[in-house]
């Protein structure tokens, strides 16, 4: 009987050194284990600069946007501010990157400004508007009045008449114009106001059909 419970505590003793062992395997692998990678945070720095007026005169209280040309880290980034004293802006934790700012104190007066980060503070010189004039038409249709037609610049934004003539508002440049309309896919083409008071004519924009379900 002795015998035979030495070779019982004996069979549980080995059982327990396995199930001990195993477990210490499976700790050791899981520690071994890669944990999840995290994406390295994406240096910043902070975007400065100054508005001035048509005049040349620091335009305290101006509306400025700062928004990236393209993608950075897979991201469109886009910040808004008001200029403060002497018409300075001041944006913090800007990605490294080519950025336009646009400054505006009225629907009409504007400009815009391109800043590289980091860098140097910008200057954003507002003027009197110019203006883009051209016809936008939904292929197929006769009233071609609604179409909204706009340029890359805040609020530089109108709508077509029954003939499909608009007149566009926006800062000497080159600008992207845009027609839209429900239900047909938006044109797009490129424009280039030269002057304050100048009219540019645009390429007409013919609006397709969207036949997508």
């Amino acid at each position: 009987m002795r015998s035979l419970a030495r070779v019982a505590c004996a069979a549980r003793a080995a059982r327990d050194w396995i199930t001990f062992s195993a477990l210490a395997v499976l700790l050791a692998l899981s520690g071994c284990a890669e944990s999840p990678s995290r994406p390295e945070p994406i240096p910043t720095s902070t975007l400065q600069g100054t508005v001035l007026d048509p005049d040349g005169v620091f335009a305290e209280g101006a509306s400025v946007r700062i928004a990236s040309e393209g993608a950075i880290g897979g991201s469109f980034w886009m910040w808004t501010a008001t200029a403060g004293v002497e018409g300075r802006f001041s944006i913090a934790g800007v990605p490294a990157g080519s950025f336009l700012v646009d400054g505006f104190v009225a629907p009409e007066i504007g400009g815009r400004a391109v800043a590289t980060v980091p860098g140097a503070a910008v200057d954003v010189h507002l003027s009197p508007p110019g203006y883009i004039r051209g016809i936008a038409t939904r292929i197929g249709a006769g009233d071609q009045s609604g179409i909204v037609v706009s340029c890359d610049f805040p609020f530089a934004l109108t709508t077509t008449d029954a003939a499909g003539r608009y007149l566009l508002w926006g800062p000497p440049g080159r600008w992207s114009v845009t027609a839209h309309s429900p239900g047909y896919t938006s044109t797009i083409v490129s424009v280039d106001v030269a002057a304050p008071g100048d009219t540019a004519k645009a390429t007409d924009l013919r609006l397709q059909p969207d036949f997508n379900p």
